[in-house]
């Protein structure tokens, strides 16, 4: 063809290396990542360590001491802590023939599918 641009393996060439050096590009961000995750780990344990040895030294100190804060106990029967909260609609569980009736339309077209593919003989 006379004025087409043929290019032959310099294209070959520049395309496999802009998709190698695309691929270095992804590697390296993700092993970043994955060492960043790594190195970042430590620090809210470390934090939490802290946290609670500060906790531990206060209530042997006697700083937590339960007098500071007032309790309130009130004698109540059972039924009164369900009856303060709002009721559900409906049962709460399901039956066999529930669960039947929900999967019966995906596993239907499952069956047909894997009957199409793996024809008894």
């Amino acid at each position: 063809m006379p004025g087409a641009f043929r290019c032959g393996f310099a294209c070959a060439l520049i395309s496999s290396v802009i998709a190698s050096v695309l691929l270095l590009l992804v590697v390296a961000v993700l092993s970043g990542g994955v060492v960043w995750l790594f190195l970042n780990e430590g620090r809210p344990a470390s934090q939490s360590a802290e946290w609670v040895k500060e906790s531990v030294t206060a209530w042997r100190s006697g700083e937590l001491a339960s007098e500071e804060y007032a309790v309130e106990l009130e004698d109540a029967p059972v039924a009164d802590v369900f009856s303060s909260f709002e009721q559900a609609e409906g049962d709460g569980y399901f039956s066999l023939d529930d669960v039947e009736t929900a999967f019966k339309p995906v596993a239907q077209p499952l069956a047909r599918i894997k009957a199409k593919r793996h024809p008894v003989a």
